[in-house]
């Protein structure tokens, strides 16, 4: 029996785009080392590029997409860097959990 994964990758802000892509690839090589299928990565997008983009920290589909998958991965935010009024609502991951 194989048995796959779908994973949400949440970039983040600040440094989170430049160090998520190691804590992506580490999860990668231990699920090859445990001898599984490849982890099937979903991007969502959360924080200032969620702003830019959907007019929000964190959209709906992200919140309907992190439902559909075995687990997550999310990367630094920084909420107090969000233009107003997003800087004044709750913080992403307070949001998701």
């Amino acid at each position: 029996m194989t048995t796959s994964y779908a994973l949400g990758v949440l970039h983040g802000d600040g440094i989170g785009p430049e160090i998520v892509p190691a804590a992506v690839a580490a999860v990668d090589a231990a699920a090859r080392a445990a001898g599984l299928v490849p982890v099937e990565w979903r991007e969502l997008p959360l924080g200032l590029a969620a702003i830019e983009s959907h007019r929000t920290a964190v959209p709906e589909s992200t919140l309907e997409a992190l439902e559909a998958v075995d687990a997550w991965l999310l990367g630094p935010h920084d909420s107090a860097a969000y233009p107003e009024p997003h800087r004044s609502l709750l913080n992403p991951s307070g949001t998701i959990r």
